[in-house]
């Protein structure tokens, strides 16, 4: 049965739930909705602009195109979630469950997903510029193609995340564990991977012209093609580069080193 929203401040004020509701489409804007059960629920397209949804059970909800902005949506449950193309510009994700959830295209520029839990989700394609991730857990995370632009995730986890070809650009990777990523031909320019932990990383054809690299551990990289500007690389550690001082941005952009693993 289609509710209304009228039946959803209803059954929400009354304490009840609205597992597996079909609510595709509805005007839920502005609405609180703090901890409601909408487990299974069809929210296609359902405005929930400025909305409350902290603590809510969305888990395997589907929310495609749902228009997000300025929701909170912090310490909510979204495990297998379908958020293919969600709006979700400055929503607040903190300390949300989205394992396994699908984001791919979502728009998430400048969302707030800190100590986030994200490993087995997919964000390919997806706008991800000035969110805030520092502390999130994106263990096994697929963000091919996305877009970071700018992003901070000081202290996340990385490891076994697929950000082929991603979009890096400025992002904040300050102590990151970065272990066995995926991180071909990606675009890291003027990132800051200061003590970040790249050991054993896919970084294939990947620029980081400008970059920070301060105390960064490369060893085991696969660094086939990489591109760095003019710097001191001042060290050869099993099989890869380790570079420990800051590179320039200024240096001329045509001026590279190329690497290629030793034997």
């Amino acid at each position: 049965m289609k509710r209304s929203r009228t039946d959803v401040e209803r059954i929400h004020r009354a304490g009840g739930r609205l597992v597996d509701a079909d609510l595709a489409g509805l005007d839920l804007s502005c609405m609180d909705l703090a901890g409601l059960n909408l487990r299974g629920a069809r929210l296609a397209g359902v405005d929930l602009r400025g909305s409350d949804l902290t603590g809510a059970d969305l888990c395997n909800a589907d929310l495609r195109g749902a228009r997000l902005r300025v929701a909170r949506l912090g310490g909510a449950r979204l495990v297998g979630a379908r958020l293919e193309a969600v709006d979700g510009f400055m929503a607040d994700f903190d300390a949300a469950d989205l394992r396994n959830a699908d984001a791919a295209r979502a728009s998430l520029r400048e969302a707030a997903l800190r100590d986030a839990i994200l490993w087995g989700a997919r964000f390919d394609g997806a706008d991800l510029r000035m969110a805030e991730l520092d502390g999130a857990d994106l263990r096994g995370v697929s963000l091919r193609g996305a877009n970071l632009g700018y992003a901070r995730l000081t202290g996340a986890d990385l490891t076994l995340a697929d950000l082929t070809e991603a979009c890096l650009v400025g992002v904040s990777l300050i102590e990151c564990d970065v272990r066995r990523t995926r991180l071909t031909d990606a675009r890291l320019q003027g990132a800051d991977l200061s003590g970040a932990d790249l050991r054993g990383a896919s970084m294939r054809g990947a620029d980081l012209r400008g970059a920070r690299l301060n105390a960064t551990r490369f060893s085991e990289a696969d660094l086939s093609s990489a591109r760095f500007s003019t710097g001191n690389l001042t060290a050869v550690m099993r099989g890869a580069v380790v570079l420990t001082t800051e590179l320039r941005e200024d240096d001329d952009p045509d001026e590279h080193v190329s690497l290629r693993p030793t034997a």
